[in-house]
């Protein structure tokens, strides 16, 4: 009987422990799909901004006056992609 028990408490701990690993690798996996969709979402305003300064579209000025309104983000440093 003592044994059996033991034997629970040991399977009970290893699944509490197998879960755990697996919530933490979860939140490890949603925190870096974050930062991959930030990324990815810079490069296309940075290819679109590209795109349309390069064809005429837009105006270097009217880039930074974006910038400075807050439809673009301040930290993406626009200044060096279109110089």
């Amino acid at each position: 009987m003592f044994e059996l028990i033991v034997g629970l408490m040991i399977i009970v701990i290893w699944g509490y422990c197998a879960n755990y690993k697996k919530i933490e690798r979860s939140e490890d996996l949603k925190k870096r799909n974050e930062e991959h969709q930030k990324l990815a979402s810079e490069q296309w305003i940075k290819a679109t901004i590209l795109k349309q300064y390069r064809g005429n579209v837009l105006t270097r000025q009217q880039i930074l006056d974006y910038q400075e309104e807050g439809l673009l983000d301040k930290n993406l440093k626009i200044e060096d992609w279109i110089k």
